[in-house]
This record gives C-alpha cells, structure tokens and sequence, in this order.
C-alpha cells in the first residue's frame, strides 16, 4: 500500500487529505486527475510525475518511516511512502448511501473488519463520523465531529484511519517480534552462561 499526502501549509492540513494506492500508476493517474494535468499529457508512455531521489524522510509524527518527494518536473505536488505499509494491502472502499443522506463504508484491514458511518446528527446539530470493529460495535473505535457529509472527505478520513490503524498494527507485531527475539537470545545467553561455569 502506498501512502500519499499533498504538498500543504501544514502537517495537520496535508494528513486529513491523505490517499492509498496499490499502485505508482494509480497515485500518477490521481495526481494526474487532482491537479488537472490532462491539457499538457502528450503520449501514454510519457512520465508524468518523478520520484525524488533525495534521502528518505523519517517522519516519526506520522509513523511514514520511508518518505520521499512525489514532483512534476521540479515542482513538489506531495510527499509518498511506497515501503512503510508494503505488507499490506489496501482495503476496497465501497461507499453507501443511506435514506437520511448519510454515508456508510464497510472494509477488512489486516485481520478485522470495521463498519464507519457518517452523518448529521440531529440531537446536537453537527455531523459526527463514527467506525466500529463490526465484532464489536459496543465503543467506537474512531470518532471525529463536524466532518462534510461528502463522499470525499468520508474517503479522506477513512483512509487516515486506515493508514494509522495500520502503522500501529505493524509497529506492535515488530515490538513482539524483537521481544521474542530478546528473550531468545537471552536463553540462549544463559544457557551459555551455565556452561561456561561447570
């Protein structure tokens, strides 16, 4: 899964934008499509977007540990990471509407299934997105106020929750791995140990 976010005024701005995708062929038609690029295209085979081949960008706010420019020429559109969620897949999103004009998504990361549903609130006049493991729809796993009813910005944030609800799923199957390993060594350590004083 390929991580992107646009070039913005600030991290918070470009984070609550940000887009997946499966393929670099998928994030060039896409930036192709968001910055209307179609005007200056004038072959299939020609490459829209370069890659920057600056050093990697090791941003610990958002957990993107491989981080790179995404440019059109030399002028930055955003910043990608290919490597950070390589293992993983990226969820298919089919979006629902339902009769009160609300929206509603159902997908499978990794090894849970999650249902999110957007809307307006009628008790407290503003709209409320909420996601749920569907196993257990007891407390929201996500909650977020005064999100547009928009197929977009539902897109948006699902796919930030997605992101981070992945990294942190990662990030907790390495700390159990190196613990694992820790532990190995340290027997094995030990068991040296013993040895060497009989």
């Amino acid at each position: 899964m390929i991580l992107f976010r646009p070039r913005a005024a600030d991290f918070q701005t470009a984070m609550r934008q940000i887009q997946l995708f499966d393929s670099f062929n998928e994030m060039d038609d896409y930036l192709i499509d968001y910055h209307n690029l179609h005007n200056i295209i004038t072959s299939q085979e020609q490459v829209y977007t370069t890659f920057s081949h600056s050093d990697e960008l090791r941003d610990s706010k958002s957990g993107w540990l491989h981080s790179r420019y995404i440019c059109l020429g030399n002028i930055p559109l955003g910043i990608y990471d290919s490597k950070t969620l390589d293992p993983i897949k990226k969820p298919h999103l089919e979006i629902e509407t339902d009769p009160q004009g609300g929206l509603k998504c159902q997908f499978d990361l990794i090894d849970e299934g999650f249902i999110f549903f957007l809307g307006n609130d009628q008790w407290y006049g503003q709209s409320k997105l909420v996601g749920f493991k569907r196993n257990d729809m007891s407390q929201p796993r996500c909650r977020k106020d005064n999100v547009p009813v928009t197929r977009q910005d539902f897109i948006y944030a699902l796919n930030y929750f997605i992101a981070s609800q992945a990294i942190k799923k990662l990030e907790a199957q390495k700390k159990r791995q190196d613990a694992i390993q820790l532990m190995k060594e340290q027997r094995k350590n030990h068991g040296q140990g013993k040895t060497s004083l009989c």
